[in-house]
């Protein structure tokens, strides 16, 4: 079974059941605490999808639960590629 990369769309804290693959859970990225993945979860049920744009995301999160340490960890781990983002 697939392991699909993690992703701030779709990505749950929890590895979850994505399709025919596994989506990976932002709680097993490195330095991404509880705090951050509820605040990246909520700002995308307020928004629907994060669009491109890095200054939407930064407006729409909690930046003092995502500093730079924790942003850092989601674009090495692929989770802030939103210019491939599944339209799922």
């Amino acid at each position: 079974m697939p392991v699909e990369a993690p992703d701030i769309n779709v990505s749950d804290a929890n590895f979850t059941p994505h399709g025919e693959a596994i989506r990976f859970g932002l709680a097993a990225v490195k330095n991404v605490g509880g705090n951050a993945i509820e605040s990246i979860v909520a700002a995308r049920k307020q928004l629907g999808r994060f669009k491109i744009h890095l200054p939407i995301f930064a407006e729409n999160v909690d930046l003092r639960l995502l500093n730079k340490r924790v942003l850092e960890s989601l674009i090495k781990a692929g989770a802030m590629d939103l210019s491939a983002a599944a339209p799922n």
